[in-house]
Protein backbone atom coordinates (compact mmCIF):
# COMPACT_ATOMS: atom_id res chain seq x y z
CA UNK A 1 0.00 0.00 0.00
CA UNK A 2 2.88 2.48 0.70
CA UNK A 3 3.70 2.27 -2.89
CA UNK A 4 0.34 3.49 -3.78
CA UNK A 5 0.48 6.78 -2.13
CA UNK A 6 4.14 7.20 -3.05
CA UNK A 7 2.81 6.49 -6.89
CA UNK A 8 -0.16 9.02 -6.40
CA UNK A 9 2.55 11.88 -5.64
CA UNK A 10 4.46 10.91 -8.46
CA UNK A 11 1.11 11.01 -11.03
CA UNK A 12 0.36 14.77 -10.15
CA UNK A 13 2.63 16.95 -11.49
CA UNK A 14 5.13 19.17 -9.40
CA UNK A 15 3.78 22.66 -9.97
CA UNK A 16 1.70 24.95 -7.03
CA UNK A 17 1.33 28.19 -6.62
CA UNK A 18 0.52 29.80 -2.83
CA UNK A 19 -3.42 29.97 -2.29
CA UNK A 20 -5.55 30.29 0.96
CA UNK A 21 -7.81 27.37 0.06
CA UNK A 22 -7.85 24.61 2.64
CA UNK A 23 -5.46 21.94 0.91
CA UNK A 24 -6.66 18.83 3.42
CA UNK A 25 -10.05 17.19 4.91
CA UNK A 26 -10.10 14.45 6.20
CA UNK A 27 -13.47 13.12 7.58
CA UNK A 28 -13.68 10.18 9.94
CA UNK A 29 -17.73 8.62 9.32
CA UNK A 30 -18.92 7.60 12.36
CA UNK A 31 -21.33 5.93 9.79
CA UNK A 32 -18.49 3.83 8.23
CA UNK A 33 -18.18 0.26 9.85
CA UNK A 34 -14.76 -1.01 10.01
CA UNK A 35 -16.00 -3.98 7.85
CA UNK A 36 -16.86 -1.01 5.17
CA UNK A 37 -13.16 -0.40 5.29
CA UNK A 38 -11.75 -3.83 4.23
CA UNK A 39 -10.26 -4.52 1.09
CA UNK A 40 -11.83 -7.22 -1.19
CA UNK A 41 -9.36 -9.93 -0.13
CA UNK A 42 -9.88 -8.81 3.41
CA UNK A 43 -6.03 -8.14 4.19
CA UNK A 44 -5.99 -4.28 3.94
CA UNK A 45 -7.81 -1.35 5.63
CA UNK A 46 -8.83 0.75 2.58
CA UNK A 47 -10.05 4.43 4.62
CA UNK A 48 -6.69 3.94 6.30
CA UNK A 49 -5.03 3.61 2.52
CA UNK A 50 -7.22 6.69 1.52
CA UNK A 51 -6.25 8.48 4.82
CA UNK A 52 -2.70 8.10 3.54
CA UNK A 53 -2.80 9.38 0.60
CA UNK A 54 -4.85 12.32 0.94
CA UNK A 55 -2.29 13.00 3.88
CA UNK A 56 0.44 12.22 1.08
CA UNK A 57 -0.92 14.69 -1.36
CA UNK A 58 -1.83 17.29 0.73
CA UNK A 59 1.14 19.74 1.74
CA UNK A 60 1.62 19.46 -1.97
CA UNK A 61 -1.40 20.98 -2.96
CA UNK A 62 -2.31 23.23 -5.09
CA UNK A 63 -0.83 21.28 -7.45
CA UNK A 64 -1.72 22.79 -11.63
CA UNK A 65 -2.32 19.03 -13.79
CA UNK A 66 -2.25 21.56 -16.63
CA UNK A 67 -2.86 25.01 -17.63
CA UNK A 68 -6.26 24.41 -17.51
CA UNK A 69 -6.75 22.21 -14.12
CA UNK A 70 -5.53 22.52 -10.72
CA UNK A 71 -6.03 20.36 -7.85
CA UNK A 72 -7.02 22.84 -4.72
CA UNK A 73 -7.68 19.87 -2.19
CA UNK A 74 -8.09 16.30 -1.44
CA UNK A 75 -10.07 14.95 1.27
CA UNK A 76 -10.29 11.20 2.45
CA UNK A 77 -13.79 10.01 3.38
CA UNK A 78 -14.29 6.19 4.42
CA UNK A 79 -12.20 4.52 1.82
CA UNK A 80 -12.83 7.00 -0.97
CA UNK A 81 -10.18 9.85 -1.99
CA UNK A 82 -11.71 12.95 -3.02
CA UNK A 83 -9.69 15.46 -5.33
CA UNK A 84 -10.93 18.85 -5.89
CA UNK A 85 -9.74 20.48 -9.42
CA UNK A 86 -10.72 23.93 -10.90
CA UNK A 87 -11.00 25.34 -13.86
CA UNK A 88 -9.98 28.65 -14.50
CA UNK A 89 -12.37 29.56 -16.17
CA UNK A 90 -16.07 31.04 -14.84
CA UNK A 91 -19.19 29.06 -15.10
CA UNK A 92 -20.58 30.38 -18.19
CA UNK A 93 -17.49 30.49 -19.94
CA UNK A 94 -17.43 26.65 -19.37
CA UNK A 95 -20.96 26.52 -20.56
CA UNK A 96 -19.84 28.45 -23.29
CA UNK A 97 -17.17 25.92 -24.13
CA UNK A 98 -19.44 22.78 -23.72
CA UNK A 99 -21.97 24.69 -25.99
CA UNK A 100 -18.88 25.63 -28.52
CA UNK A 101 -17.90 21.49 -29.10
CA UNK A 102 -21.31 20.66 -29.83
CA UNK A 103 -22.49 18.13 -26.84
CA UNK A 104 -24.62 18.33 -24.00
CA UNK A 105 -23.39 18.63 -20.48
CA UNK A 106 -24.43 15.05 -20.06
CA UNK A 107 -22.25 13.88 -22.89
CA UNK A 108 -18.97 16.08 -21.96
CA UNK A 109 -19.56 14.75 -18.18
CA UNK A 110 -19.51 11.69 -19.55
CA UNK A 111 -16.06 12.32 -21.29
CA UNK A 112 -15.04 13.80 -18.67
CA UNK A 113 -15.32 10.49 -16.72
CA UNK A 114 -13.50 8.34 -19.37
CA UNK A 115 -11.09 10.78 -18.79
CA UNK A 116 -10.90 10.89 -15.18
CA UNK A 117 -10.41 7.18 -15.23
CA UNK A 118 -7.67 6.78 -17.86
CA UNK A 119 -5.80 8.62 -15.64
CA UNK A 120 -6.67 7.55 -11.94
CA UNK A 121 -6.51 3.75 -13.38
CA UNK A 122 -2.99 3.74 -15.24
CA UNK A 123 -0.79 3.52 -12.41
CA UNK A 124 -0.90 0.11 -11.28
CA UNK A 125 -0.93 0.79 -7.86
CA UNK A 126 -3.98 2.75 -7.90
CA UNK A 127 -5.57 0.37 -10.16
CA UNK A 128 -5.17 -2.03 -7.00
CA UNK A 129 -6.70 0.35 -4.76
CA UNK A 130 -9.80 0.88 -6.57
CA UNK A 131 -10.01 -3.25 -7.73
CA UNK A 132 -9.57 -3.67 -3.91
CA UNK A 133 -12.76 -1.80 -3.83
CA UNK A 134 -11.18 1.82 -3.30
CA UNK A 135 -13.03 4.89 -4.86
CA UNK A 136 -11.34 8.23 -5.97
CA UNK A 137 -14.22 10.68 -6.76
CA UNK A 138 -12.64 14.35 -8.79
CA UNK A 139 -15.33 17.27 -8.50
CA UNK A 140 -14.47 19.94 -11.16
CA UNK A 141 -14.78 23.39 -9.94
CA UNK A 142 -15.20 26.69 -11.72
CA UNK A 143 -13.16 29.66 -11.05
CA UNK A 144 -16.56 31.23 -9.64
CA UNK A 145 -16.97 27.91 -7.28
CA UNK A 146 -19.49 26.17 -9.37
CA UNK A 147 -19.54 22.88 -9.61
CA UNK A 148 -19.07 21.71 -13.03
CA UNK A 149 -19.03 18.39 -13.15
CA UNK A 150 -18.19 15.43 -10.85
CA UNK A 151 -16.20 11.59 -11.58
CA UNK A 152 -16.43 9.04 -9.49
CA UNK A 153 -13.58 5.86 -9.88
CA UNK A 154 -14.96 2.70 -8.79
CA UNK A 155 -13.89 0.46 -11.04
CA UNK A 156 -11.34 0.58 -13.93
CA UNK A 157 -11.27 -0.85 -17.92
Amino acid sequence: MRKLILLAMAVMPATASASNIPTTIYVQNSDVKSDDCLSKDKKHDLCQFAKGIQETLAPNLPRALSSKLTINAVAAIGKRVITYAVWPQTKAQMDAYVKSLGVSQSQYDQGLLQVTKRMVCDPKAMLEFIQQGGEIEYQYRTADAFLDASALVTECP
